[in-house]
């Protein structure tokens, strides 16, 4: 197995994501599938971070910055993380679920 490959599945199993069974609804942990009830949609902007994501946005500025019409916000926090698991979040919930979003805030 690569250091990547390694390293991933260590991010996912601290997540709770069952690396084998990342597809698999059932088998995801409630925080994971918290994540991807999100996601049931096509998503035009996708925030990453920890918990602030979801309480400390501005979504009228964010809207504002942003060209029209007004994009679907998806706030992705996992409570208490850093950057590896925002990445793991962005590789194994957004892109590896078929999502191709218009933007990416971190």
């Amino acid at each position: 197995m690569s250091p990547r490959v390694r390293a991933l599945t260590t991010l996912l199993i601290l997540l709770g994501l069952p690396a084998v069974a990342l597809a698999t609804e059932a088998a995801l942990a409630p925080a994971a599938r918290e994540l991807q009830s999100r996601l049931t949609a096509a998503a035009d902007v996708v925030v990453l971070g920890n918990s602030k994501v979801r309480t400390d946005i501005d979504i009228p500025a964010l809207h504002a910055a942003l060209p029209a019409p007004a994009p679907r916000y998806v706030p992705l926090g996992v409570n208490g993380t850093q950057a590896p698991v925002w990445f793991a979040v962005l590789a194994e919930r957004v892109y590896a679920t078929g999502q191709k979003p218009r933007g990416i805030v971190i």
